[in-house]
């Protein structure tokens, strides 16, 4: 039983098929039961044609088809990669939202599967289904206009593609620079979590940022490094030398060996001020001369900043209309995402939605409450919006 105040929730299960479990979720709050199904059974059909970074055509040709049959406008970024529903009048609207949703799935090895083990497919689910709640029952856009942008390579593609070419750039970072974010009044963006089967939201003030680094070697050289430098001290001897000339700026250090090159994953603070460019390149000298070989970037990711405005609308939102999700507040979570860059510049809230299980960015991670995950979220934000407008 999903319960929500003010409403009728109803979740039937049963000894059959996943697919066949969804006739019997109904969901009585604001949404049309029949919307409510296509999205779940589209959900399921994203989750089964996972892409990777820049290759997400199956994905834009469902937001294509799915703005067809709803009458949604749409329109494409970066040479198409990029899928837009656009509502309202963006130049003249007093409230200007954005909500991104990322459309790439993840490898977690070179040999592995593809999957949404990250659980972007759901972030579709959500834009989609808001874009068309809002025109099916007619939303007033005098003052409100709201722009859904599906995000290409929000996952870093050299994770696992050795053959990606460096740097690697995010997805929004391009969106950012073709100026689809421009002018806007707040961003909006939602996430599963991790391993959270209870009907929970977490909200946390930002996200730590990361800069990712290769040095490349021979074999003879990593012999001699790794003689130098056991693995159990190597990350604790490069945290050292980034910190002597950038102090707690650097929040942790990360390394990991590979046949012909060593990645380094160095987290950043997020309630710190921006690295400059001038610091990355400092960053990747003081790794030459820790190391003595060449060294690339791979990918720069800004802490993501949650906008403190947003996180107290939405934790009013939740205490005024869903009194029966939990609310987990933390100061800020480890990794890294696109959204950071977009942060700096715009005010951004991304709220991380339960109703999962296992851990992120591992095989076993999977929806196990359709209802909360994918259909929830979206009356969540729509009543997010309106007491935004207010």
């Amino acid at each position: 039983m999903l319960s929500v105040t003010g409403s009728l929730s109803v979740y039937f299960t049963c000894d059959c098929s996943r697919r066949e479990r969804i006739q019997f979720m109904v969901l009585k709050n604001d949404i049309d039961p029949h919307l409510q199904e296509e999205l779940l059974e589209l959900a399921l059909t994203l989750e089964q044609h996972p892409e990777l970074a820049y290759e997400e055509e199956f994905t834009v040709s469902q937001w294509t088809c799915f703005s067809k049959r709803h009458k949604l406008p749409i329109t494409y970024g970066l040479h198409g990669k990029a899928p837009m529903i656009s509502l309202g009048e963006f130049d003249r609207a007093r409230c200007k939202i954005v909500m991104t949703a990322d459309l790439d799935a993840v490898k977690l090895s070179e040999n592995g599967p593809v999957g949404h083990f990250c659980g972007h497919h759901a972030q579709s689910i959500h834009a989609l289904g808001l874009a068309a709640m809002l025109l099916e029952n007619e939303f007033d856009f005098k003052d409100l206009a709201i722009r859904m942008i599906g995000c290409p390579a929000e996952e870093c593609r050299p994770a696992y593609d050795s053959n990606c070419a460096l740097p690697f750039i995010p997805g929004k970072k391009r969106l950012l620079e073709e100026g689809w974010f421009d002018g806007a009044t707040a961003v909006l963006s939602t996430h599963l979590d991790d391993d959270v089967t209870a009907h929970q939201v977490h909200l946390s003030k930002g996200t730590h940022g990361a800069i990712w680094l290769r040095a490349h070697w021979m074999t003879d050289v990593l012999t001699s490094f790794g003689s130098m430098y056991p693995i159990s001290s190597r990350s604790d001897t490069l945290l050292a030398a980034y910190r002597k000339e950038l102090g707690l700026y650097i929040h942790a250090v990360k390394t990991q060996d590979k046949q012909r090159y060593l990645d380094i994953w160095i987290e950043t603070n997020g309630q710190n001020d921006q690295l400059t460019k001038m610091s990355i390149i400092r960053l990747q000298q003081i790794t030459v001369q820790c190391l003595q070989v060449n060294v690339e970037l791979v990918t720069h990711y800004e802490p993501l900043r949650q906008e403190k405005k947003l996180l107290e609308q939405a934790k009013y939102v939740l205490r005024t209309w869903d009194q029966s999700v939990t609310v987990k507040e933390t100061d800020c979570l480890q990794g890294a995402t696109d959204l950071g860059e977009v942060s700096a510049l715009f005010p951004t809230l991304q709220i991380f939605v339960g109703g999962t299980k296992g851990m992120t960015h591992e095989h076993s991670f999977r929806v196990v409450d359709p209802l909360f995950s994918y259909i929830w979220p979206i009356i969540f934000v729509q009543k997010l919006i309106i007491n935004l407008l207010q």
